[in-house]
């Protein structure tokens, strides 16, 4: 009897330990069903924040190439208005010479001019003289001599009429040639200015597009870490969801085991994952994406109280969200979007949300604030 009553006292121990072994299997395989079901949803996100990052970086190798054709053709223009600007460079140094040379051939003439002028006054007083004193000596002249005399002084005063004619359109000439060489040097004086001003404009726009180049290139080589650590958060999670999928097959044959041999005792804690695997996945998983970081800008620029410069230390500096030149592209992809503007309240200048703000006024940014 005695060995009956122990028999069936190792019997009910033997069958509370199963069935407290079958329920801690059961939920064990349930942890183990949810987690397996969570990595896989982990992974399918992953995966498509993979082909959203693909996108953006085909977007923005596009977004390269266009801005660097841009580049090439300012560089082309650049090169060609700097070949003009020296060929206009050699024809004013060509003009100023000749200019020099027309003011030098000027200066004779009118050395010459004035040379001739008293040439003939000395020679019309002298010609005077001279009849004073023929008339003084020889006052016996016939009618004939007297005519001869009056025929030489009308032919003198004739030839004399078109000398002064001769210098009157020498002078008009000069002064013509002196108005058309000053037109020329003020037209090619301002070809020469205006080239140098589309030379400026088209430097400003290559050192704009070179930094919008920049931008770009650090923005892909963002996106591209990001890639790559996704890449590495997915295999991770490959690997750890196929060592969940063999601790499972081996917990089925325990429990296979167990059932078969009932005596046999199964341990009672299995590995779980914990809390700080699951923060591990999720800082791995989920980076830091453009989409998030604009639409936390946008929340602190709807607060319609901080600067520019506020903005970026909370984004980059306290937050670490970005670096630097990515927050200041994004900033400046929301104002070119219309998004974000300027307003000056109390002398300081702030971000404001301009889909917000569109009806508010400088008073109603000041009582806000």
């Amino acid at each position: 009897m005695s060995f009956r009553l122990l028999r069936k006292n190792k019997e009910k121990s033997l069958e509370k330990r199963f069935t407290t072994f079958t329920e801690q299997l059961s939920n064990i395989f349930g942890r183990i069903k949810n987690d397996i079901t969570t990595t896989n949803s982990r992974v399918e996100s992953a995966e498509k924040e993979i082909d959203r990052l693909r996108q953006w970086i085909d977007y923005l190798n596009s977004q390269n190439r266009t801005i660097s054709e841009q580049n090439d053709h300012l560089r082309k223009k650049y090169a060609e208005i700097s070949e003009k600007s020296f060929i206009l460079e050699k024809n004013h140094v060509n003009i100023s010479y000749r200019t020099e040379e027309a003011h030098k051939i000027l200066n004779r003439h009118e050395e010459a001019l004035k040379s001739h002028k008293n040439e003939v006054v000395d020679l019309l007083d002298s010609q005077k003289a001279e009849l004073r004193r023929a008339i003084s000596n020889h006052q016996d002249f016939t009618k004939e001599e007297v005519e001869r005399l009056k025929a030489w002084i009308n032919y003198f005063l004739a030839t004399l009429d078109k000398q002064k004619s001769r210098e009157s359109s020498l002078e008009a000439d000069i002064d013509a040639l002196r108005k058309s060489f000053s037109e020329m040097t003020l037209s090619s004086k301002n070809t020469i200015n205006t080239l140098r001003n589309e030379n400026l404009a088209l430097k400003t726009q290559l050192e704009a597009f070179s930094e919008a180049l920049d931008n770009l290139k650090s923005e892909l080589s963002e996106t591209r870490n990001t890639l790559k650590n996704t890449q590495e958060s997915l295999t991770f999670l490959k690997n750890s969801k196929e060592s969940e999928s063999s601790t499972l097959e081996k917990s089925s044959s325990i429990q296979e085991i167990t059932s078969q041999n009932p005596t046999i005792q199964a341990p009672t804690r299995l590995i779980v994952p914990n809390s700080d695997f699951e923060k591990h996945i999720i800082q791995r998983v989920m980076p830091n994406r453009k989409g998030y970081i604009l639409h936390f800008i946008m929340d602190l620029v709807s607060e319609n109280r901080y600067s520019t410069k506020e903005i970026e230390e909370i984004v980059v500096k306290e937050k670490r969200l970005c670096g630097r030149t990515s927050f200041y592209a994004y900033l400046k992809e929301l104002k070119f979007r219309g998004k974000v503007g300027y307003a000056t309240v109390d002398e300081r200048t702030i971000l404001v949300n301009t889909e917000k703000n569109t009806q508010k006024t400088l008073y109603d940014l000041k009582s806000e604030n």
